[in-house]
C-alpha cells in the first residue's frame, strides 16, 4: 500500500458437511474382513458436531454391523465425547473337524460289517479368506479314532431337555462348544481427557450397557466401564523411541438363574502394549524414502478374571494371534502375553517415474505367544505358538498392502496377505 504497509486476504470456505467413505477392515471379536460404509454429517449443530452412520458386513454374514454415533470434540479442547448405538453381529466361527472313513475290508459284507476304525483329520488351522496357505492337506491325528454305538431301547430311552433360553447364565470357561456368540445390541458414552492433561496427556474413558445374544438362544446383559491411558512417549537415546498404553475394565454380567433371583457376576480386564523403535544405522544414512533400518518391538499383556464375557475372550484371542496361523487358531483366551520383533529394510524400487512413490520395505520378523484357555474343554490349559518369516510393505494408489511369508512353530510354511500400515510412535 502506499504507507508501506502489507494487506493480507485470506478466503476461506467451509468443506462440505456430509461425506461418504468406503473401505474394509478386520473385525475385532471374528477376526474376519468387512467391507464399511461411513456416512458423517459435520457441524450438524454449527459448534462442531457432527453425526454419523457407520455400517459394517463381512461376505458371509446374515446380518449387517450398525452404528450411529453423534461427537463433540470441543474443537480439540478437553471434555470432547462421543455417545453412540450400536448393533453387532459376531458370530464367532471355530475350525471344525473333518471325519474321513477308511475303506471297509473286502472280506466283510451284507449285514454283517463292521465299523473299521476311522482315521481323524482337522484342518489344524482353518485359514480364513485373506491368508493364502501353501499347505492345503489335512494334517491326520497321531492317534485314530474309533466309533462305538449304545443301543438304547424304547422304554430306557432318555427324554431330551431343552433349557429355558433365558434361564442360562453362561460363564467363559463353561464347556459350550456347541453355542456361539451370535450379535451384540447396546448403547455406550465416551470422555474424552477426562484425567488432566498436567497428569497424562492422552486418556479416555467410557461407560456400556450391552446384550448379547447366542446361537442357542442365551441372553445376557454386560455393564462395564473402561479407562485407557496413554501411549506415554519418551525419545530414548540414538533417536530411539518408546510408549505405553494401557487399559483397565471392569463390569458385570446380570442374567437370571431362575425366575425369581437374579445373578450379578462381577469381572475385569486389563491390557497394556509397550512398543520400541530403535535406529539401526545413523542419521546420516538416510535411503531414498527418507527412512533408516528400523527395529521395532511389541510386547502385550492381557489378563482377566473367571467371568470374562465370551466375546471379549475372543477378542483377547485374536489379538495375540501369530502370522503363520489363522486368526481363530488361539480360541478365546483369558489371558495371554504376546510379543513380535520386527526388522524394517526400506528398498528401493528401479522405477523412474516422477510421482512413483518409493516407500516399498522388507520386513524380518518374528512373533510368539504364551496363553491362557478360557473355554471348552481346554479351559485352564495353555496355548504357546511362535514364528518366523519375511514380508513385504508397499503401497498402492495409496492402498497399504502388505505381504508376509513364514514358517510356525509346526513346521508349516504359509503367505498372509493383509493391509494397513505398520505400526509407529
Amino acid at each position: 500500500l502506499s504507507d508501506g504497509s502489507v494487506q493480507v486476504q485470506v478466503l476461506a470456505q467451509e468443506s462440505p458437511p456430509r461425506n461418504l467413505e468406503y473401505g474394509i477392515q478386520k473385525s475385532l471379536y471374528t477376526g474376519n474382513w468387512e467391507g464399511e460404509l461411513d456416512f458423517n454429517y459435520e457441524n450438524i449443530l454449527g459448534g462442531g458436531e457432527s453425526l454419523g452412520l457407520k455400517v459394517r458386513r463381512g461376505a458371509k454374514d446374515p446380518e449387517p454391523s450398525v452404528k450411529i454415533q453423534f461427537s463433540d470434540d470441543k474443537f480439540g479442547m478437553p471434555h470432547g465425547y462421543d455417545a453412540e448405538l450400536f448393533s453387532d453381529y459376531i458370530a464367532y466361527e471355530k475350525p471344525k473337524p473333518k471325519i474321513k472313513k477308511t475303506a471297509v475290508d473286502d472280506e466283510q459284507s451284507g449285514d454283517e460289517k463292521e465299523l473299521s476304525p476311522v482315521a481323524t483329520t482337522t484342518e489344524a488351522d482353518a485359514v480364513s479368506d485373506e491368508e493364502l496357505t501353501s499347505e492345503q492337506e489335512p494334517m491326520m491325528a497321531s492317534t485314530p479314532a474309533t466309533i462305538t454305538t449304545d443301543i438304547v431301547s424304547e422304554e430306557e430311552s432318555v427324554p431330551e431337555t431343552v433349557p429355558e433360553p433365558e434361564s442360562i447364565i453362561f460363564n467363559a470357561a463353561e464347556n459350550t462348544d456347541d453355542d456361539a456368540i451370535l450379535s451384540r445390541r447396546g448403547l455406550r458414552f465416551n470422555l474424552r481427557s477426562p484425567v488432566s492433561r498436567n497428569l497424562v496427556e492422552r486418556s479416555s474413558a467410557s461407560t456400556a450397557l450391552e446384550r448379547t445374544t447366542t446361537r442357542m438362544g442365551r441372553h445376557e446383559t454386560i455393564a462395564s466401564g473402561t479407562l485407557r491411558l496413554g501411549p506415554f512417549i519418551r525419545n530414548l537415546p540414538l533417536g530411539a523411541k518408546t510408549s505405553l498404553i494401557t487399559s483397565v475394565t471392569s463390569g458385570t454380567r446380570i442374567g437370571s438363574g431362575d425366575e425369581s433371583s437374579w445373578k450379578l457376576l462381577p469381572y475385569s480386564s486389563q491390557v497394556a502394549t509397550a512398543r520400541q523403535i530403535f535406529p539401526i544405522l545413523t542419521e546420516t544414512i538416510s535411503f531414498p524414502s527418507g527412512d533408516n533400518i528400523k527395529l521395532a518391538i511389541e510386547t502385550t499383556m492381557a489378563s482377566s478374571t473367571k467371568n470374562q464375557p465370551l466375546h471379549e475372550a475372543n477378542a483377547m484371542g485374536l489379538a495375540a494371534t501369530v502370522r503363520g496361523y489363522s486368526s481363530s487358531s488361539n480360541g478365546p483366551l483369558s489371558g495371554s502375553l504376546f510379543g513380535t520383533a520386527e526388522v524394517r529394510i526400506p528398498v528401493t524400487i528401479p522405477i523412474q517415474r516422477v510421482r512413483f512413490n518409493q516407500d516399498a520395505k522388507v520386513v524380518l520378523f518374528g512373533d510368539w505367544m504364551y496363553g491362557f484357555n478360557a473355554h471348552g474343554k481346554n479351559t485352564g490349559g495353555t496355548t504357546r505358538k511362535s514364528s518366523i518369516g519375511v514380508g513385504l510393505r508397499k503401497s498402492v494408489q495409496g492402498i497399504p498392502l502388505k505381504y508376509d511369508v513364514s514358517l510356525n512353530s509346526e513346521g508349516k510354511i504359509g503367505g498372509f496377505l493383509g493391509l494397513g500400515n505398520d505400526w509407529d510412535i
